[in-house]
């Protein structure tokens, strides 16, 4: 019961930062401007697509209770997140 709490707390994080880096494709947000920077975009698109069917998965490891199933969404979600933001180190403004 605990473990599906928390996949539905990780499926609503997942869908919100897709959500929020979709939203944001074309207007900076924190000291990035994707709105100038194409690749910046299509990172930010790519991500959010990623994202998006990472949760869609979890969703569904989540509904047959897998084990197996769980760990690899918390995975790729993980693997994810860290791959984009070390990506986002490359756009960092620099002085």
């Amino acid at each position: 019961m605990l473990i599906t709490i928390l996949m539905i707390i990780f499926i609503l994080l997942m869908l919100g930062i897709s959500y929020y880096l979709f939203k944001h494709r074309k207007q900076s947000f924190m000291v990035f401007h994707p709105e100038s920077n194409q690749n910046l975009q299509h990172l930010l698109i790519t991500t959010s697509y990623s994202l998006l069917i990472i949760s869609i998965f979890a969703i569904v490891a989540t509904a047959t209770q897998s084990t197996i199933l769980i760990s690899i969404a918390l995975l790729l979600g993980v693997v994810a997140v860290i791959a984009f933001e070390l990506m986002l180190l490359t756009y960092f403004p620099k002085k």
